[in-house]
């Protein structure tokens, strides 16, 4: 266990240090950031004394390695646009995002799971057909579209629900809806396919020979088994979730760092854009670590090898 932990801890820096090299890398991608920056008044002058004042004169991996060891003790910088740390903008926004994420989550999985089990052991009954034509139907729809349609709906047509800013549960209702809704029908399709591949196992005909109810099988034996590739994707969903909540966050005005971000990058804010794609990405590295450590407790096998 503890070679595993150490292996994935590698991993997971190695993950981080690639993030941070492609996120500086960026800046370099047209030439010199200093123009990219630069304001649209700006004379050659001032573009000169920016370019020193950055240090976008020395080299791009002298540059580097000071914005690395910077990052290691939290320092990102200052946003161009804001004249604040970096990292304290982003980190003010990220309760928001993460509340978001965490609702559109519990929505994918709250949902998800119980359809995929429904579908499951209702196989081609009208409750398989219809739970499966309602997850098709929701993996087809892109989160920018169904979030315009919840809006339409239920701000314009039948003005039940807020429709933008964040306050009480009632503001997560629609974001969380839009943003969940394609990992809630992933999840229920793979629960289905799951439980179906675990019902035709020899040890779950083994405990129905033993005289074991429909229910005991389910929940003792088949269940467990099968939400294995279900807690592999929650960590792949978590990352989707927060990088799709730029989309969901701009439609229903979430302040959080997706919209943070999409203000960063319209104001050339690219110090402030590293901090939110460096900051998001570390977020991502530690939960798929964790999800990777609850493998060994949802299959002892696994802890075992």
């Amino acid at each position: 266990m503890r070679s595993f932990l150490v292996r994935r801890l590698i991993r997971s820096i190695v993950v981080l240090w690639g993030v941070t090299l492609i996120s500086f890398g960026v800046l370099f991608l047209n030439g010199d950031p200093s123009y990219a920056m630069a304001g649209a008044d700006w004379t050659r002058q001032d573009i000169e004394n920016f370019r020193r004042a950055m240090g976008f004169d020395r080299p791009w991996y002298v540059q580097y390695l000071e914005f690395l060891t910077r990052a290691l003790t939290g320092d990102f910088g200052n946003s161009l646009s804001q004249h604040q740390p970096t990292f304290g903008l982003v980190m003010a926004r990220m309760p928001a995002t993460l509340e978001l994420a965490g609702a559109a989550l519990l929505v994918a999985i709250g949902f998800g799971v119980p359809l995929g089990i429904l579908s499951a052991t209702q196989r081609n009954g009208i409750w398989d057909s219809l739970a499966m034509g309602l997850a098709l139907l929701a993996q087809a729809m892109p989160v920018f579209w169904l979030g315009i349609v919840l809006v339409l709906i239920f701000g314009i047509t039948i003005p039940i629900l807020p429709v933008a800013g964040r306050g009480g549960p009632e503001h997560l209702i629609l974001p969380a809806l839009a943003l969940g809704a394609h990992s809630l029908a992933r999840n229920a399709r793979l629960v289905r396919s799951s439980l179906l591949e675990v019902l035709g196992q020899d040890y779950i005909r083994t405990a129905r020979a033993k005289g074991l109810g429909n229910g005991g099988v389910l929940l003792r034996h088949a269940l467990r088994n099968s939400l294995i590739p279900v807690v592999t994707l929650v960590a792949l969903d978590l990352g989707f979730l927060l990088g799709g909540s730029i989309i969901t966050e701009t439609i229903f005005a979430w302040p959080g760092v997706g919209r943070l971000t999409v203000t960063a990058v319209r104001a050339r804010d690219i110090p402030l854009v590293q901090t939110a794609v460096t900051l998001l990405a570390f977020i991502f590295v530690l939960l798929n670590l964790l999800v990777d450590l609850a493998y060994s407790r949802l299959d002892p096998r696994i802890r075992v090898a």
